[in-house]
Order: C-alpha cells, then sequence, then structure tokens
C-alpha cells in the first residue's frame, strides 16, 4: 500500500509543467506561486535566432575551411572561372552571414533584457 501511495505521490510531481500550464495559462506560460500566468513566447524567437546563427556561422566556417584545403592543394586543378565562382560564392555566403549575425544581434538586444527581467520576476515569485 505504502508503494501505491508513494507511486501516486511521484506520478503528480512528474507532470510536465507545460502540460499543466497548458491546462491554466496556454503554451508558452509560465505560472507563478500566486496563480497568475507569465508569457514566456518570445523565448521561442530568442532560441531560433540563436539557433539560426550558431548553423549559419557553422555553413561559412565550413565553407571557408573548404576553399582554404582546395587552395593548399597543389594537385586540385581549376579553371580561373571555377576559381572566381567559388570565390563569388564564399562572399554572397559572408554577405548572408552578416545579414544573420545582425538579425540575431537584434533579436538579442531587444529579446535579452525580457528574458532577463522575466527570470528576476519568477525567481522573487519563487523566494
Amino acid at each position: 500500500m505504502k508503494r501505491l501511495l508513494l507511486a501516486i505521490g511521484l506520478t503528480s510531481l512528474m507532470i510536465p509543467s507545460n502540460a499543466i500550464a497548458q491546462e491554466v495559462c496556454g503554451n508558452s506560460y509560465v505560472i507563478l506561486p500566486d496563480g497568475s500566468c507569465m508569457n514566456m513566447s518570445y523565448l521561442t524567437v530568442l532560441g531560433q535566432a540563436r539557433q539560426t546563427r550558431a548553423a549559419v556561422n557553422e555553413a561559412y566556417q565550413q565553407q571557408f575551411n573548404a576553399n582554404v584545403l582546395i587552395e593548399l592543394d597543389p594537385y586540385y586543378i581549376e579553371t580561373e572561372q571555377e576559381r572566381d565562382n567559388r570565390y563569388q560564392s564564399l562572399a554572397e555566403s559572408s554577405i548572408i552571414r552578416d545579414d544573420v549575425n545582425a538579425t540575431a544581434d537584434d533579436i538579442e538586444s531587444t529579446l535579452f533584457p525580457i528574458h532577463t527581467e522575466a527570470m528576476s520576476v519568477i525567481g522573487e515569485a519563487y523566494r
């Protein structure tokens, strides 16, 4: 009997908080101890901006590294047109990377202070 009660007691603790939040507040909310709901939907935008930045930087770095290897390979033969196309492609990737990083910086500078404030409010609520 004790095991059954312990199992029942633990299952209520193991319900994900987002499942509880969806029932009371809706998606992307945190329920504070006073029962109020705090909107955390900005986190998806902030997270996506960070993921996109990382992916674009990684793709550019891979392309850059491939270009360096081609330049250093004495056995790789390419025409002047192929080399120009490779350089142009790298330059275009650099522009895309810079644009994505600038956008991510804008998102970060706008949303991170909101996130910091939200975490402060949540921390205060649970003290």
